[in-house]
């Protein structure tokens, strides 16, 4: 809801409140940096991933450990979760992204493919769509079904890691498009439709991280 917000510190997470700068809670780690934080969409569930390759789930409102377990075999890169809050994706080292349960703690879908470490993923903002977006080091993009567990798309256009991936939901027509940046310095706009390139934007400066803002 705007009021929280959750900062790794090496390799612990507080959760801080944004008005006060007041550090809630500290979600105390295990010895090795952090290399993935996200929070869940209805704002009850912080995820967690350090070096060490564990993964935690802790109560956002208590600050208690939920659940700990390892998601890869290498380091996770990036964490996210689907507009439902039901889903989260891991993405790591080991060129994989897979989908968990949220509440029940297994692994729905584990999705091989790219030729590179996965950086980066993203869940349609439209839980109907049931698509998942992934990018990689080597500038490749996905789309993978999750109805159909199944790539059905791939985006190639990038020259270097891809770092953020984007679904410009509040645009026109944003539903169908996809945007995506990466460190070659440009910006890509796809259409979800038929997997095409609509447009590349140069940023002149390698994008660690992207905001689609809404019009």
């Amino acid at each position: 809801d705007g009021t929280m917000v959750a900062a790794a510190c090496h390799e612990a997470v507080n959760i801080v409140e944004v008005a006060t700068g007041k550090v809630v809670h500290n979600l105390p780690g295990d010895t090795e940096p952090i290399t993935a934080l996200c929070w869940s969409k209805d704002g009850r569930r912080v995820f967690t991933a350090s070096r060490s390759m564990r993964c935690s789930v802790w109560d956002a409102t208590t600050g208690e450990s939920v659940r700990t377990f390892k998601a890869h075999s290498t380091p996770v890169l990036y964490m996210g979760v689907d507009p439902t809050s039901t889903l989260l994706v891991t993405t790591s080292a080991d060129r994989s992204a897979r989908v968990w349960d949220i509440e029940k703690g297994f692994c729905t879908h584990a999705f091989r493919g790219h030729g590179g470490m996965v950086t980066v993923a993203c869940f349609h903002p439209d839980a109907r769509r049931l698509q998942l977006y992934t990018g990689s080091q080597d500038g490749e993009v996905r789309a993978w079904s999750l109805r159909e567990r199944k790539c059905v798309g791939v985006l190639q256009a990038h020259q270097s890691s891809v770092t953020a991936i984007q679904v410009p939901i509040g645009a026109e027509g944003g539903d169908d498009k996809l945007i995506t940046c990466a460190r070659d310095r440009v910006v890509h706009e796809w259409n979800l439709k038929t997997m095409k390139r609509i447009s590349t934007l140069p940023v002149h400066e390698a994008a660690e991280g992207m905001v689609c803002l809404d019009p």
